[in-house]
């Protein structure tokens, strides 16, 4: 396949602190302490996740890092054990009502509900994870993120609506749904919080800024399904990234791996003229430094996508 356009720089090139490794352990320790029931994922590889994990926060000390690898870890599970299974399920009413049973639950839990030794493990999970990263950085607070994981729910479901549907939707609806859909809306929003970012809420509302981070998801998210897309095929899922090229501008299916390296480069490309204009209209404390740390989660994501994880495959 042509190669995916990606300026921005990896933070695998930078040793990781070794500590980081115990921390991953103690994740490991806190999971079986929950439940020992809790699902397992094909996906979920818990030494190589650890360590790719610690590549993408070299200089994480402890704390942060376990609440970005234990964010990681319930996404992977969710995605995997709830959301993939139950779009296999030929009970499309069933289907729908488990995911969005749990979905209401687990949106219960970031609004201050209690967790209960009752409640399903992975909202068990989902409550340790809230509270810890509640008590990481109060100054950063989490209103944004609240918000964030709310419309990952709610993608979510849509999400699995389109599945179960067999609906293939165009690109202009599907690079915003998997923005929120594949977690990386969150994930950026962790970023922010577990590096002890702090910024006026007024900026997350500047123009430019809001560009920056559709820009961001939706170029991880291109990097993941371009080297899903063999394992996508072959499920014959309609919702898979060909499918959306297709019925976007009708590519044909020789020229799909030309057409979404070309919308990396867009992206790619949209990304640096936007962070330019953004700084230099506005003056923010931390401002470059948060840039560059996404620019780093950008360069990362397309490393591991490209030669740490065995899940991937190159597009066919």
């Amino acid at each position: 396949m042509p190669s995916v356009h990606c300026p921005f720089p990896s933070p695998f090139e930078e040793p990781p602190n070794p500590a980081l490794l115990e921390t991953a352990h103690e994740v490991d320790r806190l999971l079986a302490s929950i439940d020992q029931g809790l699902p397992t994922s094909p996906s979920l590889h818990k030494a190589p996740l650890a360590m790719s994990m610690a590549g993408f926060l070299p200089r994480a000390q402890p704390e942060p890092f376990t609440v970005y690898l234990l964010w990681i870890t319930w996404f992977i599970l969710y995605d995997d054990v709830w959301c993939d299974a139950l779009a296999e399920l030929d009970d499309h009413k069933t289907a729908r009502s488990r995911l969005g049973a749990f979905n209401e639950q687990a949106l219960g839990i970031v609004a201050g509900r209690p967790s209960n030794p009752f409640d399903d493990p992975l909202i068990q999970v989902l409550h340790e994870l809230w509270q810890r990263t509640k008590r990481l950085r109060p100054a950063c607070g989490t209103s944004r993120l609240s918000l964030l994981m709310g419309a990952f729910f709610q993608a979510s479901g849509a999400e699995l609506d389109a599945r179960l549907r067999k609906q293939t939707l165009p690109l202009s609806t599907y690079l915003p749904l998997r923005g929120h859909a594949s977690g990386q809306c969150v994930s950026l929003e962790y970023e922010r919080i577990c590096h002890g970012f702090t910024f006026p809420p007024a900026l997350f509302v500047q123009p430019h800024m809001i560009t920056l981070h559709q820009t961001a998801a939706h170029y991880a998210v291109l990097l993941n399904d371009i080297y899903s897309a063999d394992a996508d095929r072959r499920r014959a899922d309609p919702t898979r990234l060909a499918a959306a090229l297709q019925a976007e501008a009708a590519v044909p299916e020789t020229d799909m791996p030309t057409a979404a390296a070309s919308i990396s480069i867009q992206l790619a490309n949209l990304w640096l003229t936007q962070r330019h204009d953004l700084e230099t209209h506005i003056q923010h404390d931390g401002l470059h430094a948060y840039l560059n740390r996404i620019e780093l989660y950008l360069g990362g994501t397309c490393a591991w996508h490209e030669s740490m994880s065995s899940r991937y495959r190159a597009f066919p």
